[in-house]
């Protein structure tokens, strides 16, 4: 790989863009699954709000994190200081402009996920813990609002709570079985600080063996809700879980970053440019 084109990759990568283009995609997904009005100003606050709170969590993690055990990723992020933190006022502000543009009822659950996300990324209550430095919090936590922001858009629609419960868990499931081979990868990381994880506590055959039975989860919701999201969609659904499957059962001996914050993170995007693309050639 050359020079220019790591650090394009690396700028795209840990300046939170790729992250938050999947949330971003995460939350349209679920507009285009069951074929309701896009809200653009909801769109972006979720764009800008995981940005910010991704560049804020990246350089709380390159501050504390000890030289000793500091990786690429932490080293690279450090050099581009400056560069968040200019990153970190330009997402405050299209998150505070859309603010005044979304329901009162979506402000509030939003601005509890966002006190939540601040709390896990730095220590809220004075100088006591994040709510990362708690065993087994982290997973349960990302799975809990990422799910909530994709499913919001069906509170502010008339769905039926059958689609609601049945979205919510598929999307829980999913989001969950992608955030086990980071705790796979921090695990002996994690053990030096004294936390518990999914797989120091069932091992790591185990945990991928978890990972593919919460896809198969999300596999089987998806062909509940077969009626609801089109056989095209669950067609591009299933293949992207799929390779999902795939993707983490060959995760566990992966050493690179690129592979778990490039490739994995971006299976969001992935799916969701699917969808798109079986959408188009099923309509020709």
């Amino acid at each position: 790989m050359s020079n220019f084109f790591r650090k394009i990759l690396d700028f795209y990568l840990y300046s939170s863009i790729h992250i938050a283009l999947a949330a971003t995609c995460l939350v349209i997904q679920t507009y285009v699954l069951l074929d309701l009005k896009i809200n653009i100003h909801y769109v972006l606050f979720i764009f800008s709000g995981t940005l910010f709170l991704y560049i804020l969590h990246n350089i709380k993690g390159s501050k504390e994190t000890e030289p000793e055990k500091i990786r690429d990723k932490i080293i690279v992020i450090s050099k581009m200081k400056n560069l968040l933190s200019i990153f970190i006022g330009f997402s405050a502000g299209i998150l505070m402009y859309n603010l005044f543009y979304v329901k009162l009822s979506t402000v509030i659950y939003l601005s509890i996920l966002g006190f939540i996300s601040i709390w896990y990324v730095v220590p809220i209550f004075g100088k006591q813990k994040r709510l990362r430095d708690y065993s087994l919090v982290k997973i349960f936590l990302i799975a809990l609002v990422w799910a909530t922001l994709s499913f919001i858009p069906v509170l502010e629609n008339e769905v039926s709570l059958k689609v609601k419960i049945l979205l919510f868990i598929q999307n829980y499931f999913y989001i969950f079985a992608l955030t086990i081979p980071f705790d796979i990868r921090d695990c002996e990381y994690e053990k030096l600080n004294g936390l518990k994880t999914i797989p120091s506590m069932i091992g790591i055959r185990n945990s991928i063996i978890l990972s593919v039975l919460l896809l198969t989860g999300s596999i089987l919701i998806s062909f509940l809700l077969i009626e609801q999201y089109g056989k095209i969609n669950f067609i591009a659904l299933t293949t992207g879980y799929l390779l999902t499957m795939i993707l983490i059962a060959n995760s566990y001996n992966k050493k690179n970053d690129y592979y778990f914050t490039g490739v994995l993170d971006g299976m969001t995007i992935v799916i969701f440019i699917m969808i798109l693309v079986f959408s188009f050639i099923g309509d020709k």
